[in-house]
């Protein structure tokens, strides 16, 4: 490999440079001293940089050149350099190394040397060419600059001829990683299973054909490729979506970032870069920075800047005149207004599949993953899956080690990690709760807080009326982690209530009551410190929307919007509780219709005109989805074949209807919202439900077809059939095995190791710190448990969390500065160690065993590959059995 230097010198002539140095290159034509003249000028070059880096200082000049404190001024550049570059001594360096560092007296008149040679101008020898080490000497003018906070080196003095200079370390001149990095270990070995001549067997045919026509389902309700890899002209490519358009991005995008378009396609890779990590992109320099080239140099070196993140500085579009009308429980939008005798105005924005056809193929779902043929087929190759990645860590665990040893800086913590599954209310842990209640308690006890029995109580006198002092408050008081809750989901719900006491957690844990939810926002702030402070880790936190009033919408957006709880390393998700009996009871519902216009209607409004609520329209802007939650194991309605559900409109009953209906009516309201929204330029969102932690294995049927990823689904792992659908699909799922385990669902028994194994898109989350942990990072508690209990490495703790930041709502532009610019290209081309710290080993093999498995699936009518298919002998895609 060949590294280009080139030294540019402003001391006037060559030999008060390095005349012995310039000699040998142009007159010793011997190799052996050639030789040994360049390993001595690298080891006097490190070790001078390893002295200039605790005692000098560099300082900048117009050209980018970098002034030395005794050898002149000097610029260095390498190119195609595996590591940080070495710097050259210059005889002015010699001389500082036997003298010692320049006192403050010899300063001036070194710079009055410096600028006697910039009015001469003098003219200096052109580039010498040493065995593909080019170096070249050129005249240069230095001018001082200025950056603001620079330190000095003791020993330097600050005085210039014209002002104070910009000083920068020898640190400062190299960046954090070399421009392409290449691991040692790239390759591995495979475990493959070859073709036979014979036939495939009918049962597995069968089996595939059905998986297939399940996969298509999928895409048909969510409106994405059947093969995200085949091309748009390809062999089973399907894309349907609900309102016959081209299906956008299938993750939701702020505004600020222009996502009303969908992002563009990865620049490709060039030959000699395919399957390696791209290079970092280089943040914009910040508004009024100078544009000298040693500048540049000097941003493109430095840290990478974070994308910023102002939601609260959006603009939104004015208003339009789009129909809205809620027909048979979902929204529908139309161009135009109505018209005088009830016409539509123009062209429907949204179509939505009826409730009809989504229990037609909700059956046939159902029925498919009952036949005998495809629970066989399923069952082997889980297990074939699952023994291929044993013995891919038995062959290739020392070399995806050695991957991750030869990455600078990066390791488990130090990689970006989402905790995609955690309510709001419960984000801190319990330590941190009791010292905000201690604080508040001494501080601010005289504060007006609840209104109980006609009058107003300040939050001394609630604590009084409880019997309870400061001195009294401990962990044990308040008596919130989770003991003795397994299978009592209602036991689990109550410890949300600090002391026991729900007046409490009205005060401290909810956004709406008599303080306006001030002490909830303090708290959030405190936490958002604490993940600033972390940097690495990030949340997406869930905050409830009941239905029971529009209002809610309001107050929350308020509460959001004065607290300014805005920060690139949180997004919010809302979740739906399924509370219609208790609602209904209580009288503040009519019908379902009701909760569902409680809910939908502000955000369609808001979105016609933001101008009508500009709170709530800037909080859309940070909400990444929608979730739907509650006890999965309660019984309810089963909806049967051939069985026809009430509208919306007429379920008056004082039952729950089933998880299906919840989820259809939810997931086709957000469709439509997307659709509108995308039209107006605004963000969208995904529907990503509570599923598959208890309860009928139906709701991962329902989930299969309309969420774009889950939560929990231990339940799965009793149906192989649709257990290798997720697989097929990569239906993102975010597991807390702590949570199950107080809950459902003892520890050792998790499928959580099991579905990873597999090759299923699982990420670690925490669901609940305040009743489930007890330290101050709850997410890196999780993964701790779980790298000790099931032996994982750290190859397997990294590949979770790049999952999870994947699996995130995170905008497109804060996924590429965390993963790297190409991680929506497939396997390892997708892959940037240098961000994530996953191998391009472990990527590749997990990309080729899914290709392998969707192309069994996908073209199972056709030949193995290897063999002539057609009268002319011509190759089509096909499959292969390893």
């Amino acid at each position: 490999m060949e590294e280009n230097v080139e030294i540019s010198s402003a001391e006037g002539t060559r030999s008060s440079i390095c005349p012995a140095l310039v000699d040998a290159l142009h007159h010793d034509h011997d190799d052996h001293e050639a030789d040994q003249m360049k390993e001595s000028m690298h080891r006097d070059a490190l070790f001078r940089s390893r002295l200039l880096s605790s005692r000098h200082s560099f300082t900048q000049g117009l050209n980018g050149e970098e002034q030395l404190d005794g050898g002149g001024l000097a610029q260095i550049h390498l190119s195609s350099s595996p590591r940080s570059g070495l710097g050259i001594m210059t005889a002015g360096d010699r001389q500082d190394l036997d003298q010692g560092i320049d006192t403050p007296q010899q300063q001036p008149q070194q710079q009055r040397q410096r600028q006697q040679f910039q009015q001469q101008q003098a003219p200096l020898p052109g580039p010498i060419n040493d065995r593909g080490r080019s170096i070249s000497f050129s005249s240069m003018s230095a001018e001082p600059a200025t950056r603001p906070g620079s330190g000095v080196a003791a020993g330097t003095s600050t005085a210039a001829s014209e002002g104070p200079e910009e000083r920068y370390s020898v640190r400062d001149l190299f960046p954090d990683y070399p421009e392409e990095f290449l691991p040692e270990m790239r390759d591995f070995q495979r475990v493959i299973i070859s073709n036979t001549p014979e036939p495939v067997d009918s049962d597995t045919m069968a089996a595939c054909r059905q998986l297939r026509k399940a996969m298509m389902l999928r895409s048909k309700w969510m409106g994405v490729a059947l093969d995200p890899d085949a091309p748009s002209s390809g062999p089973g490519l399907t894309i349907s979506t609900c309102n016959g358009s081209t299906p956008a991005q299938n993750y939701p995008e702020s505004p600020i970032y222009n996502s009303c378009t969908p992002p563009a396609p990865s620049v490709p890779l060039p030959p000699h870069m395919l399957g390696r990590a791209s290079p970092p992109p280089t943040a914009p320099p910040p508004p009024g920075s100078p544009d000298s080239p040693r500048t540049s140099a000097y941003k493109r070196m430095k840290r990478r800047q974070a994308p910023p993140y102002e939601p609260f500085s959006y603009k939104p579009p004015g208003a339009s005149s789009h129909l809205i009308k809620l027909v048979d429980g979902v929204y529908n939008v139309w161009e135009g207004e109505e018209g005088e005798n009830g016409e539509k105005g123009g062209e429907a924005v949204t179509k939505i599949f009826s409730v009809d056809e989504f229990y037609e193929d909700f059956h046939d779902l159902i029925h498919l993953l009952t036949c005998g043929p495809v629970k066989t087929y399923s069952y082997k190759r889980l297990q074939v899956l699952e023994a291929r990645f044993h013995l891919h860590k038995l062959l290739n665990s020392d070399r995806e080690l050695s991957a991750q040893k030869s990455v600078p800086h990066r390791d488990f913590y130090n990689i970006r990690k989402v905790d995609t599954h955690v309510h709001h209310s419960a984000c801190m842990h319990l330590k941190h709760l009791l010292r905000f209640i201690k604080h508040k308690l001494k501080t601010a006890g005289g504060e007006i807080v609840a209104f109980r029995d006609g009058q107003f109580l300040t939050l001394k006198e609630v604590f009084q009326s409880l019997k309870i002092t400061a001195m009294d408050l401990s962990v044990d008081t308040l008596d919130m982690h989770a003991n003795n809750t397994f299978h009592r989901f209602d036991r689990f719900n109550l410890k949300y209530n600090p002391a026991g006491q729900s007046r409490l957690r009205e005060i401290f844990l909810k956004t709406d009551n008599m303080i306006a939810g001030t002490y909830l926002a303090e708290v959030t702030q405190q936490v958002i410190s604490d993940l600033n402070a972390s940097k690495y880790q990030l949340v997406e936190w869930r905050v409830s929307i009941y239905g029971r009033k529009p209002s809610e919408w309001d107050k929350l957006a308020r509460w959001f919007y004065t607290s300014r709880l805005a920060s690139d390393k949180i997004r919010w998700l809302i979740q739906i509780p399924r509370l219609y009996a208790v609602y209904k009871a209580s009288g503040e519902l009519e019908n379902f219709e009701h909760l569902l216009r409680n809910i939908f209607a502000p955000l369609f409004e808001v979105t016609r005109n933001p101008g009508s609520n500009p709170p709530l329209a800037i909080f859309l802007n940070t909400i990444v989805g929608f979730d739907c939650v509650d006890d999965e194991s309660k019984p309810e309605i089963h909806a049967n074949q051939g069985q026809n559900f009430s509208t919306p409109k007429d379920w008056q009953y004082k039952q729950d209807p089933p998880y299906s209906y919840w989820c259809y009516y939810i997931a086709a309201n957000i469709k439509s919202l997307n659709n509108f929204r995308r039209v107006r330029g605004m963000s969208t969102f995904e529907f990503r439900p509570h599923c598959g932690e208890a309860g009928d294995p139906e709701h991962l049927v329902a989930a299969y077809l309309l969420a774009e990823k889950i939560n929990h689904g231990i339940v799965l792992r009793k149906i192989p059939g649709l257990q290798l659908l997720y697989y097929l699909s990569q239906i993102g799922m975010a597991m807390s095995p702590l949570s199950n385990n107080k809950l459902f669902l003892d520890y050792h028994r998790n499928p959580f190791v099991k579905y990873f194994h597999q090759g299923l898109n699982v990420s670690l989350s925490t669901d609940d710190p305040l009743l489930l942990h007890y330290t101050k990072d709850p997410l890196v508690e999780e993964y701790s448990v779980a790298a000790q209990v099931w032996r994982l490495s750290s190859t397997d703790l990294c590949e979770m969390a790049r999952n999870s930041v994947l699996q995130s709502g995170f905008e497109d532009i804060f996924k590429r500065h965390y993963l790297g610019r190409h991680y929506d290209a497939p396997g390892a081309a997708g892959n940037d160690i240098r961000q994530t710290n996953v191998p391009d080993i472990r990527v590749r093999y997990r990309h080729e065993v899914w290709r392998n498995e969707m192309d069994m699936v996908l073209y199972c009518d056709r030949e193995p590959v290897g063999k002539s298919m057609g009268g002319r002998g011509e190759k089509k895609p096909g499959w292969t059995l390893g």
